[in-house]
């Protein structure tokens, strides 16, 4: 996307973003510890990184959320839409907006990595069920799901019959590599 395509909430979430990188740079700047170091200053310096860092899942999120309203706004020229305006974790789902012609489009939205070499972990399968619910509670035109892990959207095609939401577009980001349940 163009920076022209961003909302004023999306710039500032990016601004936000920036700094948040940049303190994490000026963190690992600093010399590592030694082996030898008292647990104290490891505990200090890995403490910092954490802090500068912040909840960087949250900004992985986001940044998803934006290259997903790249893919919606150029598939179905969809305008005005603000993936800043909900709050990244908030509840409820990913992406629920109408396009032009009045169609809904829902979608939910995972940067999951796989915890298995060749699955899902069950923490990971029980996250994606409750998405799929959403999904399936929802009476909508177009329904999405965004992986950005191409292992994750891998294992979603090799286990489609599991997916049970009939339609379901499974969309790999950023590629645009799609299947449909």
């Amino acid at each position: 996307m163009k920076l022209d395509t961003y909302t004023i909430n999306e710039r500032n979430q990016l601004d936000i973003l920036l700094n948040k990188l940049g303190s994490l740079r000026r963190s690992l700047e600093q010399p590592f510890p030694e082996v030898g170091t008292e647990p104290a200053y490891w505990y200090k310096y890995l403490d910092n990184v954490k802090e500068s860092q912040g909840n960087l899942h949250i900004w992985i999120s986001f940044i998803a959320c934006l290259m997903a309203k790249d893919y919606i706004t150029h598939k179905y020229n969809v305008t005005g839409w603000d993936v800043a305006e909900k709050a990244q974790g908030a509840p409820g789902l990913d992406i629920d907006i109408k396009t032009g012609n009045g169609k809904n489009i829902i979608g939910e939205i995972k940067t999951t990595t796989p915890y298995e070499k060749d699955d899902f972990g069950a923490a990971q399968w029980t996250s994606l069920e409750r998405d799929f619910e959403k999904l399936r509670q929802h009476n909508a035109g177009i329904k999405y799901l965004f992986v950005t892990n191409e292992v994750a959207y891998k294992y979603l095609e090799r286990d489609r019959d599991y997916i049970r939401v009939i339609g379901l577009k499974v969309v790999l980001l950023p590629s645009g590599k799609t299947f449909t349940v």
